[in-house]
């Protein structure tokens, strides 16, 4: 059986483990993210990133088919990010840092990635020139027994909606 681990790769992003079929479980976490300095400077935690994904990784691995005859196999789709007129410096350069960890610590793993654009997947979800929050509507609504998290934050939600992408394009 194919899972598909779906990866927002910001600071505030998730990762959600999806089955190739509706009936399985579903996984999910936020960005492992330390604070640095007095100002609460946050920054990607690399080595609990890496166990995450092995936590995920496992979960795939203990999930497959209930008579134990199919291997899992695992593919992590991964918001491709890339700047945009406007957008901070700072802020990009996060994100495309947090992208190629993901990416890096997939590969190490062995984990076959796919990048995904995100007017793809949010075109997918129905998204497009939506507000930032409706992600989490339409994920609720595809994944009703998953806790999205604070209401605040659309991480998990997104990833939840990258993984249904690559899911529906059979990666």
């Amino acid at each position: 059986m194919t899972w598909y681990l779906g990866i927002d790769p910001g600071l505030h992003g998730g990762l959600a483990l999806v089955p190739t079929n509706g009936n399985g479980a579903v996984f999910v976490s936020t960005t492992p993210i330390v604070k640095v300095s007095m100002k609460k400077r946050l920054q990607y935690a690399p080595g609990d990133m890496r166990r995450v994904l092995c936590e995920l990784i496992a979960h795939a691995t203990v999930s497959q088919s209930p008579d134990g005859t199919s291997e899992a196999h695992v593919v992590a789709v991964i918001e491709y990010v890339h700047a945009l007129p406007g957008e901070g410096v700072v802020s990009v350069g996060t994100l495309m840092r947090g992208s190629g960890l993901w990416e890096g610590l997939c590969t190490g793993l062995g984990v076959p990635t796919r990048l995904v654009a995100p007017i793809a997947w949010k075109r997918f979800a129905g998204l497009l020139r939506t507000k930032k929050g409706e992600s989490r509507v339409v994920a609720s609504q595809m994944f009703p027994t998953v806790d999205l998290g604070p209401k605040s934050s659309t991480g998990i939600a997104d990833a939840l909606l990258i993984a249904a992408y690559g899911r529906s394009q059979n990666f």
